[in-house]
């Protein structure tokens, strides 16, 4: 599967969770589903999916917390000396 069919599914299991979870199940389930992935490309998608959730459910500090978790650090020491 490419990038943009990856994504499509995504959406589309999340939209799958509303028919049958609400409120912080949807967002455990998103969580536990990080869990087990290991993908790049999904677990980024799932994490963006996560941040969109909360921020549905009025947590923006959950959203934003998510959002800088993604920003990939600049710079720096890489080799933790």
């Amino acid at each position: 599967m490419d990038y943009q069919e990856v994504t499509d599914e995504l959406f589309r299991w999340r939209d799958r969770l509303y028919r049958t979870r609400q409120g912080i199940d949807v967002i455990r389930a998103i969580e536990e589903r990080i869990e087990v992935e290991s993908g790049r490309v999904i677990r980024e998608t799932l994490y963006f999916i996560l941040a969109q959730e909360h921020e549905a459910q009025d947590n923006d500090a959950a959203a934003e917390a998510i959002h800088l978790r993604r920003v990939p650090a600049r710079g720096g020491n890489k080799g933790g000396h």
